[in-house]
């Protein structure tokens, strides 16, 4: 399982990340471009219609043409070109605001009684601009009610009351729906709708029919007709241009009149600018998943020898000097593994090089110790003096030393005298506690076992085992002053068994603890105490060719030792 902080996952991120950055870079870059190619498309728009428009409001000025009348025409042209007029004069006083162009719904329908010819139709227009603000065209025609696509239009009691159903336009002759209507229509500047229901008695009808000038979206904003585009929209939910164009209204001699501003045009492609922006989104999004698989992927690549590195470093750790990196690659790891194995091999012939001279030397030094420690012991009983004594007693200690580094080197290299076996360590530490009771006894300490009646036996060899037990017992006593306290426990913890051995003693200095269990290594505390510092690196070793671990705790009360060993696995010993 990858961890977070993994090279797969940095890559991996690392290669998305990349990817992110650079679809920012090109859709901000493409989409700058694009919204300022439109932005002058629009303005070049506003512009275009503003030169058209001054020309004809400088013309109608020049003659006087009033401004209820140009109202009407700059509404209509307002409404064709989509744009906000606004016309002001040469004091800055607006004269004409066309407003922002919207889409309103326009009721045209005809009346006529049985008296009337078809073309003495009468028509009548309502704008609902939107349906919630009804504003009548005509003098006489109010709405009464209004509801979803249906409008109940009332007219006033004095007009003209048809006696019969009015005429629905696909029954209108065909001058009155080209004449009339069309001219209602232009008028208003809208759509146009015919009644489809009879009066009802106070002059009420029913329209339910309602149509605007088809409105179509295009690339470039939207545009009148094309009726067969699905794309048809209402008006007042289109995009418009933020842009603004001023141009001066002059007279025939040049003089200014007013001016004319246009705005709320057209966006010309805002649905092209919205269409890449999702694009865009969709293949960043999509750039981004191919880019984090492809670092994953060659993450992957990178990563698996560095696994396998890894794995044969912890291996070697362990003790098994002989693993080596099974990489076969061309590259820099290839070359890694080869140079990796070379020091391993390297590494191996020194280790065992030094355990053969250890064990050797401390074969062959073992002889002539012996021979020199009996010689001392006879000078020592014929002629008594301080000087054999202590060569006697640096004898004994060199033998000592030298008996525990064959012994190390022989656990080092996994060879006993004992082949291993099953193991009853309660068993072990009963047999032997009669000689720590009575040593602790001597040096006028309390000695405390507790073992429980049934403890799981443990695969491993005795002799090593008694070493353990052996080397722990004799730092407690021996660093434990007269008054105190040396005990040993012995339990089971689920499929493992911990021995502890908990003194009262000296303590080891906090300093000391990390290389406590190293070779040659004593407590600051403990010159004064006899010693070589081997037996605690013994006892390590021993411990961990049985599978197991050993863990030292002291302060100011004392120490205690703890040993786990495993009861189900067979540890290579």
């Amino acid at each position: 399982m990858m961890q977070i902080h993994s090279i797969r996952w940095r890559l991996t991120l690392s290669y998305a990340a990349i990817a992110c950055v650079a679809a920012l870079a090109l859709g901000t870059v493409l989409l700058e471009i694009l919204r300022g190619y439109y932005a002058e498309r629009e303005r070049a728009y506003l512009t275009s219609n503003a030169r058209s428009f001054q020309v004809l409001l400088s013309s109608a000025i020049a003659e006087d043409v009033p401004i209820s009348t140009l109202k009407p025409q700059l509404d209509n042209l307002a409404f064709f070109s989509k744009v906000r007029i606004r016309v002001l004069d040469d004091q800055g006083q607006q004269l004409i605001d066309t407003g922002i162009p919207a889409n309103p719904y326009i009721i045209t329908f005809f009346y006529a009684d049985s008296e009337q010819a078809p073309g003495a139709l009468q028509v009548q227009s309502i704008r609902l601009n939107p349906a919630d603000n009804m504003e009548v065209i005509g003098d006489s025609v109010r709405v009464a009610a209004s509801g979803g696509g249906v409008w109940q239009v009332g007219m006033a009691q004095d007009e003209v009351q048809p006696s019969h159903d009015f005429i629905p336009f696909d029954e209108a002759v065909p001058e009155v729906s080209s004449g009339c209507l069309t001219e209602g229509v232009a008028a208003a500047g809208g759509g146009g709708a015919l009644i489809s229901g009879g009066p009802s008695p106070r002059g009420d009808v029913m329209v339910n029919a309602v149509s605007a000038l088809p409105i179509s979206s295009t690339l470039y904003g939207f545009s009148l007709g094309d009726t067969a585009n699905n794309n048809t929209v209402d008006l007042d939910m289109m995009y418009r241009s933020k842009q603004h164009i001023k141009s001066t209204i002059f007279d025939a001699d040049h003089n200014p009149l007013g001016v004319i501003i246009l705005s709320d045009g057209p966006a010309y492609g805002s649905e092209i600018v919205r269409s890449v922006a999702r694009g865009w989104a969709l293949a960043g999004g999509v750039a981004i998943l191919l880019a984090a698989a492809a670092g994953w992927l060659v993450s992957r690549q990178i990563s698996k020898p560095l696994l396998a590195l890894t794995d044969v470093t912890t291996r070697m750790t362990a003790g098994d000097l002989s693993t080596r990196a099974n990489i076969d690659q061309q590259d820099e790891l290839g070359i890694l593994a080869v140079s990796f194995n070379a020091m391993a091999d390297r590494i191996q012939d020194i280790i065992i090089t030094l355990q053969r001279f250890v064990a050797d030397a401390a074969h062959e030094l073992h002889t002539p110790l012996t021979a020199l420690r009996t010689n001392l012991e006879l000078a020592k009983n014929e002629h008594p003096s301080t000087a054999i004594r202590r060569a006697h007693e640096q004898v004994i200690r060199l033998e000592k030393l030298t008996d525990n580094l064959l012994a190390l080197s022989r656990i080092e290299a996994h060879y006993g005298t004992e082949q291993a076996a099953l193991v009853d360590l309660s068993h072990l530490i009963r047999a032997a506690s009669e000689l720590y009771a009575s040593r602790a006894e001597q040096s006028g300490l309390d000695y405390v076992i507790t073992l429980p009646d049934h403890i799981p036996p443990v695969f491993g060899r005795t002799d090593q085992l008694e070493c353990v037990v052996s080397n722990l017992m004799d730092n407690a006593i021996k660093f434990t002053p007269a008054g105190g306290t040396v005990s040993l426990s012995l339990r089971r913890l689920d499929q493992t068994l911990e021995l502890a051995i908990h003194d009262t003693g000296i303590g080891i200095p906090a300093d000391d603890l990390p290389q406590l269990f190293e070779r040659f290594r004593r407590g600051h505390n403990a010159s004064h105490y006899p010693g070589s510092g081997l037996g605690l690196a013994i006892t390590k070793a021993i411990v961990k060719a049985h599978g197991g671990s050993i863990n030292a705790e002291s302060s100011s009360a004392g120490t205690i030792m703890t040993v786990t060993l495993p009861l189900t696995e067979m540890p290579p010993i």
